[in-house]
């Protein structure tokens, strides 16, 4: 199944141009038609197929998709908005990168997929480390 086109790609590159609010409030309809809809629609089929494999999953696409709007609190690039969209599939979603899932990043330039736990404290990074060591063999 087919979920972008090339408008997928061109507003991205428009707005890595006129990342603006102005800009993209001129552009939200094209946002919600040509990307956020259909990335809906995949992450709606990733986490059904995903699923099959880890019954625990059970969220809604909206609690796996990363808002388009960058946190530019602290952040050195102030850029208003991503260019990209992003969706982390887990038991809990966005709200734990700590927990082990599944997450993919689509932009003009790239798609990134990347499997695992992001930012794990320390006694539960050290717990894993020593569980791979013990279990070397299973993992080569």
């Amino acid at each position: 199944m087919s979920y972008f086109n090339t408008e997928f790609i061109d507003f991205f590159k428009q707005l890595a141009q006129n990342n603006t609010k102005e800009w993209f409030d001129e552009h939200r309809k094209t946002y919600q038609k040509e990307v956020k809809e259909p990335f809906a629609a995949l992450v709606d089929e990733m986490i059904k197929r995903i699923k099959e494999y880890e019954p625990e999953i059970d969220i809604k696409n909206s609690e796996a998709i990363f808002r388009i709007n960058n946190d530019i609190r602290f952040a050195k690039d102030k850029a208003l908005y991503k260019t990209h969209v992003g969706a982390n599939i887990s038991k809990y979603g966005r709200k734990n990168k700590a927990y082990p899932g599944f997450y993919f990043e689509l932009s003009p330039e790239q798609i990134r997929l990347f499997g695992g736990a992001y930012m794990l404290e320390t006694a539960v990074l050290k717990k894993l480390r020593e569980h791979i060591a013990a279990h070397a063999r299973s993992f080569t």
